[in-house]
């Protein structure tokens, strides 16, 4: 479901409980979560060796994206939660090539004609394939590529890592694969 129990979804890309409250933890985010879950964990409890989180500090990502037009919309939780749904993603390779992939991306993401925002689709069928690697139907719902911090994220992500006609993915050229 993407829906709260008001009919909303939580701001932020937080988890929707089973009660219809916003949040990141265990208790909104776990069992009967109903929108946005994501196992649980928040960005900061899920801090291991090989999670993204240990490539990314909020501190390192707030300096990279103060002067974006849209900074409200792209939020380190939102991130962090994007990135985990992507196996691979910041966490292929020893640290150097981790923090070479996560500045790559934000590069990428980061520059003028991206507003700071996501990487731009174009045509339905990046819409459906963004949609069911995100689980989200974008193509009758493309402003959550624009409106939602984690649909936004998952969005750039996902171009990120699939290879784009004959061409290797960004992820795999960026980390050697």
């Amino acid at each position: 479901m993407w829906e709260t129990a008001s009919g909303k979804r939580c701001a932020g890309g937080l988890c929707c409980s089973q009660y219809g409250y916003c949040g990141s933890t265990r208790p909104y985010c776990g069992v009967g979560c109903q929108s946005q879950c994501r196992g649980g964990a928040s960005a900061v409890e899920a801090n291991t060796v090989d999670d993204i989180s240990t490539v990314i500090t909020p501190s390192d990502f707030n300096q990279m994206l103060s002067k974006c037009a849209n900074r409200e919309l792209f939020n380190y939780d939102a991130f962090i939660n994007a990135a985990r749904s992507f196996s691979g993603f910041g966490t292929t390779g020893d640290m150097d090539t981790r923090k070479k992939e996560v500045a790559a991306f934000f590069a990428q993401t980061t520059d003028d004609k991206n507003a700071c925002g996501p990487i731009k689709l174009a045509h339905n069928y990046n819409y459906e394939a963004a949609g069911k690697a995100i689980g989200a139907d974008l193509v009758n719902n493309p402003e959550l590529v624009t409106k939602d911090p984690t649909a936004s994220f998952q969005t750039a992500i996902w171009y990120w890592m699939t290879p784009q006609g004959d061409k290797p993915s960004s992820h795999d050229l960026t980390t050697g694969n």
